[in-house]
């Protein structure tokens, strides 16, 4: 009997152990991504914020130029769209859900999404397409990861 017992509060506690663990997506989602090309970046609040990057790489030309609102940036060579919105994740499907405004028109993309060695995949639901993300700043452990 006392054996049963042991065997049973070991693999409780081994359960509760690996289960402990592992981080929900809205954890591991919270920080600052960017793709490989630094074409396209998303910065994930715990409060459901997200704001995002698109085109932040330099141009051939130089020059000033800039509108309000942080709808474009072309200042010191670089094209830079950046916006705020907001974002869902829905565990059980699977999906992660971005809303923002450009160009006073209500975008709304829906990904699935994956977490692999510490990478983030979206692809797009409508398309099929997929893009990995890599962790920016000080989160970031792949030495690989270009930052």
């Amino acid at each position: 009997m006392k054996k049963i017992i042991s065997v049973t509060c070991i693999a409780l506690l081994c359960a509760l152990l690996f289960t402990a663990c592992k981080q929900s997506a809205q954890d591991q989602i919270i920080g600052d991504w960017s793709d490989s090309l630094r074409s396209r970046g998303y910065s994930f609040g715990s409060d459901g914020a997200v704001k995002i990057t698109f085109f932040s790489y330099k141009l051939p030309k130089t020059g000033r130029f800039s509108f309000l609102d942080g709808i474009l940036n072309l200042i010191d060579q670089g094209l830079t769209w950046e916006g705020n919105g907001s974002y869902t994740l829905n565990e059980k499907e699977n999906t992660l859900t971005v809303r923002y405004t450009l160009y006073n028109k209500t975008v709304t993309d829906v990904y699935g999404y994956a977490f692999t060695d510490g990478n983030l995949t979206l692809t797009d639901l409508e398309d099929s397409s997929s893009t990995t993300f890599f962790r920016q700043g000080a989160q970031s452990t792949d030495n690989t990861n270009p930052n």
